[in-house]
């Protein structure tokens, strides 16, 4: 099993790729996207950037860091490993 099989098979991947997972991505995506542009300048912008593509991700059903284990970057593939 490679490093990344265990991840997308763990109670944690499997969360990520689950509705709840997704929800909890799209609210603190929006959380830091919101905290980012309150803060202003390059650090404040850079955070909401990263809150944009946990938003991103959580609305298309994508997992990034699944993706970056191991290749998998829908949530239909993270399930199946479940």
């Amino acid at each position: 099993m490679s490093r990344g099989s265990k991840v997308s098979s763990s109670g944690f991947g499997q969360f990520m790729a689950s509705v709840p997972g997704r929800m909890v991505r799209v609210v603190a995506g929006s959380g830091l996207v919101a905290w980012g542009l309150w803060m202003g300048g390059p650090g404040g912008y850079a955070l909401a950037a990263v809150g944009l593509i946990l938003l991103a991700a959580g609305a298309s059903d994508r997992c990034v860091i699944t993706g970056i284990a191991e290749g998998r970057w829908t949530g239909t593939s993270v399930r199946a490993c479940g």
